[in-house]
Formats: C-alpha cells, sequence, structure tokens
C-alpha cells in the first residue's frame, strides 16, 4: 500500500511567534508514519573575503557570540542578554525548557524505530529574546509498509508501537497510534493462524478449509501522527 509522505501534522503546530512573547498552546512532537525518503541537508555556503559570519557558541559566558571575518580575526561581543526585560527572560527560560524536552522526546521516538525511522528528528524552531533559535516542535518519520509475511508484519507493528511509546510522557495521540499499531499485529496474527489452519488442512487430506484470499493483508499504520500536547 502506497503510504503518502506527510508534512507536519496536527491542528494545533506551532506558527512563528514574537520571540519575547511567552510560549501558549499546544506544541506539537512525535513520529510520521511515511515511507522512507531519503533527504539532503543544506551547505552552508563559505564567506566571500571580507564578509562577516556570525555565530553563537558557548563561550565562558553564556549567550556570548563570536564575529569572524575572511581573514581569521575574531571580535567579542556580548548578548542581549543583560539588557533583556523581566518577562523577556521568563520567556527565554520557557523557551530552554521546551528545548530540551522537545530533543529528548523525539530521541526518545528515534532511537525505538530504529531501522524503521526514514530520517532522523526534524524541527521547528523558534527564535528566543536572545537572537538563538530554540526546538519547539518536531517529528521523526518511520517506514509502517506491511512486511512480506505475517511475522514480518507482526514485528514491524511491535516496532511502531515501541516507538510510539518511547518518550517518557507519551500523548494522546502517541497513545492512539500505538493502538493502532496494536491492532495491525493483531490482524497479522488473525492472518496468520488462517494460513497455518489452511496448511493443516491440506496435510489432513481436507483442501479447502481455512482458505484465504488474496485481500488480507493487515492494514498499515497509515497516515497518523504522533503529537505531545506540552
Amino acid at each position: 500500500m502506497s503510504i503518502p509522505a506527510l508534512g507536519h501534522i496536527g491542528p494545533n503546530a506551532v506558527s512563528p511567534a514574537s520571540a519575547a512573547g511567552p510560549i501558549r498552546g499546544a506544541v506539537t512532537r512525535g513520529l510520521i508514519l511515511v515511507r522512507p525518503a531519503g533527504s539532503t541537508e543544506p551547505v552552508e555556503p563559505r564567506p566571500a573575503d571580507g564578509q562577516v559570519r556570525k555565530r553563537w557558541t558557548r563561550g565562558p559566558h553564556y549567550g556570548t557570540a563570536h564575529q569572524v571575518n575572511a581573514d581569521g580575526d575574531s571580535a567579542t561581543f556580548e548578548s542581549r542578554l543583560s539588557q533583556l526585560t523581566a518577562e523577556e527572560r521568563r520567556a527565554l527560560d520557557e523557551l530552554r525548557r521546551r528545548d530540551q524536552e522537545v530533543r529528548a522526546h523525539e530521541a526518545a521516538h528515534h532511537a525505538a524505530a530504529g531501522s524503521l525511522a526514514a530520517s532522523g528528528p526534524a524541527y521547528e524552531r523558534r527564535t528566543g529574546p536572545d537572537g538563538r533559535e530554540y526546538a519547539v516542535g518536531g517529528h521523526v518519520k518511520i517506514d509502517t509498509s506491511p512486511g512480506r509475511t505475517p511475522e514480518e508484519t507482526i514485528a514491524k507493528a511491535q516496532r511502531i508501537r515501541q516507538a510510539a511509546l518511547a518518550p517518557a510522557h507519551p500523548s494522546g495521540q502517541d497513545l492512539a497510534v500505538a493502538a493502532k499499531a496494536a491492532r495491525m499485529e493483531a490482524q497479522a496474527r488473525q492472518q496468520l493462524a488462517r494460513q497455518n489452519s489452511a496448511d493443516s488442512g491440506k496435510q489432513a487430506g481436507r483442501p479447502g478449509m481455512g482458505k484465504t484470499g488474496t485481500g488480507d493483508q493487515p492494514d498499515p499504520v497509515t497516515g497518523v501522527g504522533l503529537d505531545v500536547f506540552a
């Protein structure tokens, strides 16, 4: 069965908001269940002579940035952290907490998916009041096509369920996908039982018992994403 690739999922995906404002509403994280698809990483162009490139680093002072030109000279300048208002600092603290939570959640999905993972974690980002980008949502794509045999489908459904329940705090949508994977496994087991019954009937000289049709493939877990709502 052809499984379409999905983009960001769920009605509650976060749209860009004011960097200084607090995070409100639901943030989506989790799996996207698709066929494997290749992906490429963008290559950062090298700066031309005399061009300035800015990058953030973790220096002795958190939030310190470095400005590097083509000649290799660097100048350190302090970020505007010391100029943030109390509200901006609270928003920044929440962004940092959310970033850690999202990354841990997606890492758990990805690790449990194993060979079924079609990509590494992809993140939705928001720029904080300090100028840095923080992950506020994400997803991992995995393959959910049926196996070539009922046994393969059973093993795949079990892995999907494990991936859905891998994070420390699975969402309601995570639990829903785990339930779908359990049904996928149950259907594959029923198909396997019918095949075994048919084989037994043939061996006993009673052809026709336990006959299976070609349309008995278990339904894959298709078009479903695992969202976590904070």
